[in-house]
């Protein structure tokens, strides 16, 4: 089974899909280049997603106030197993 992993952050994706070849990318402790080896024996699937729909942006980014109180009520709300997606999609 493959963990999808979707990030905002396309150097990232290019550095654990292995398709960025920068030479400012060879200072990365080698412990972190696990993910590659995941990726490739398909445990793992990195792909980009544009911050907007990115709900991970209301821990680690600024976001207006009516986005964070979209967020604050998502993360907030206790959902039941028969609700589908978590923004009701």
């Amino acid at each position: 089974m493959t963990t999808e992993h979707e990030c905002d952050d396309k150097s990232a994706v290019g550095i654990a899909n292995n398709t960025a070849h920068d030479r400012k990318t060879k200072h990365i402790d080698r412990r972190y280049h696990w993910i590659k080896r995941a990726i490739k024996s398909k445990n793992f699937k990195v792909t980009w997603k544009p911050g907007k729909g990115n709900i991970a942006d209301f821990y680690t980014n600024y976001v207006p106030s009516a986005e964070h109180e979209l967020y604050a009520n998502i993360f907030t709300t206790q959902y039941t197993p028969s609700q589908e997606g978590v923004m009701g999609t």
